[in-house]
C-alpha cells in the first residue's frame, strides 16, 4: 500500500513527529540537569540538531545534540545563564512590585517590556549561534536588530511559546512530550532558515549550509 511507502507523506511526517519527540526528551533532560539555566544551550543544540539531523535527514539526533553542546558550551552556557538570571530578576521585581508604592505601575510596565524584549532577542540569539560562528557581542547586536526588523515573526514565535505553555498547563500536560521539539522546529524554519540564512548570509555561506529539499 502507498501509505506505507518510504516516500509517502504518511511516512515522512510520521518520521518527523517521532524525531521531534525524541529531540524533545533529550532537550528536557539536558535542561533539567542544568536546573533550567541550560535552557539556552539546549535551544542552540536543538536548533542545530533540527538543521543537521532532521532537515538534512542525517539522523543521529543525540550525536548532533551533543556535538553542538561541545562546540558551543562556553559561549552558549554564559548567554544561557545570563538570559535565565535576567528573566528571574525581572520576574522577582514583578512579583514584588508593591514595594515600589506609587511607582509600581511604571515598574510593572517597564519589566513586562523588558521581558518581551529579552524573549524576542533570545529567539534569534540562540538559533544564530547554532550555525554561525560569531562573538557573543555581535550575536546580541544582530539578534536585537533582526528581532525588531522581523517583528511579526518575532511576535508569532513568542505567541507560539506562550500558547504551548497554556496548553500544557491547562489542557493536556501530556503534550509536553512534543512541545519543545515542535516549537524548536517552527523557530528553526522561520528564524534560522527563512530569515538568518536566506536573507542575511552571503551566497557562499548559503551554499555551504544549503538544505536540499527531498521530494515527497
Amino acid at each position: 500500500m502507498k501509505i506505507f511507502n518510504m516516500n509517502s507523506p504518511f511516512h515522512k511526517y510520521g518520521a518527523l513527529v517521532f524525531d521531534l519527540i525524541v529531540l524533545n526528551i533529550i532537550f528536557i533532560f539536558f535542561t533539567a540537569i542544568g536546573m533550567g539555566f541550560t535552557f539556552g544551550l539546549a535551544f542552540i543544540a536543538a536548533t542545530y540538531t533540527i538543521y543537521e539531523g532532521i532537515r538534512k535527514e542525517k539522523g543521529r539526533l543525540l550525536y548532533h545534540f551533543i556535538k553542538s553542546i561541545k562546540d558551543n558550551y562556553k559561549q552558549g552556557l554564559i548567554l544561557s545563564i545570563s538570559v535565565g538570571f535576567l528573566s528571574l530578576l525581572s520576574t522577582f521585581i514583578i512579583s514584588n512590585v508593591a514595594l515600589f508604592s506609587q511607582y509600581g505601575k511604571i515598574v510593572l510596565v517597564t519589566q513586562y517590556f523588558f521581558l518581551f524584549e529579552l524573549s524576542i532577542v533570545s529567539l534569534y540569539l540562540f538559533p544564530l549561534l547554532a550555525k554561525i560562528n560569531i562573538s557573543s557581542k555581535e550575536a546580541i547586536i544582530h539578534s536585537f536588530y533582526l528581532a525588531h526588523k522581523h517583528l511579526l515573526t518575532s511576535i508569532s514565535c513568542l505567541s507560539l511559546i506562550i500558547l504551548n505553555y497554556y496548553v500544557i498547563r491547562f489542557i493536556s500536560p501530556g503534550l509536553i512530550v512534543f512541545s519543545f521539539g515542535g516549537t524548536s522546529y517552527v523557530i528553526e524554519r522561520l528564524v534560522l532558515e527563512n530569515i538568518i540564512i536566506e536573507k542575511y548570509l552571503s551566497e557562499d555561506m548559503k551554499n555551504q549550509l544549503k538544505i536540499v529539499e527531498q521530494e515527497s
